[in-house]
């Protein structure tokens, strides 16, 4: 299998307001969540993790959500093709990452904008920059820019593994779907 040549970005820098803590520092059975997701980026082939949001790569635009910190990733790895996911879906799995890494182009699973592969251009910031900048926030989100890079949705035929853990009560909900998972039950 040919590695896929994608920078993974591990998108941490939301509030966490909702779940009422940091969601990046959930336990997923005994490994932080932020860990247990950086783990699956590299398991898709990732070279390398940036953590969007956090000290190693800093939000510089906080508040304006995903595309401040694929901003920061891109301002750390200019001209590299990203790997994007949240740091808040546990349940998302090596197979899926890697199904949009090896897209050549921009791509997302049908109905989310997360995870997203964002294929490697020079002018990535300056779009970004763009977006952000755009009066109308409808244009300043995720899906604004994946139409802007013509990406393509794939199919998924597990939705139940895009799931996010915003909450308390979705948080254990996932946890009770891997433990179905685990055992083949789901």
């Amino acid at each position: 299998m040919t590695r896929p040549n994608v920078i993974g970005v591990l998108l941490t820098g939301g509030a966490s307001s909702r779940m009422g803590r940091d969601k990046a520092d959930l336990d997923w059975f005994g490994t932080p969540l932020r860990q247990h997701m950086a783990d699956c980026l590299r398991a898709a082939g990732c070279r390398q993790v940036l953590h969007a949001g956090s000290a190693g790569c800093p939000d510089h635009r906080p508040g304006l959500g995903p595309l401040a910190g694929i901003l920061a990733a891109a301002r750390q790895a200019p001209g590299q093709a990203l790997l994007v996911c949240p740091v808040d879906m546990p349940l998302l799995g090596t197979e899926l990452l890697q199904a949009l890494a090896e897209q050549p182009g921009a791509c997302c699973y049908q109905e989310h904008v997360l995870p997203c592969r964002i294929p490697a251009r020079a002018d990535l910031p300056e779009l970004l920059e763009q977006l952000l900048a755009d009066p109308q926030p409808r244009n300043r989100n995720l899906r604004a820019l994946l139409q802007r890079l013509d990406s393509h949705e794939l199919p998924c035929a597990q939705p139940e593994r895009l799931l996010n853990t915003n909450t308390p009560e979705q948080y254990q909900h996932c946890l009770a779907l891997a433990r179905r998972l685990n055992r083949g039950e789901a």
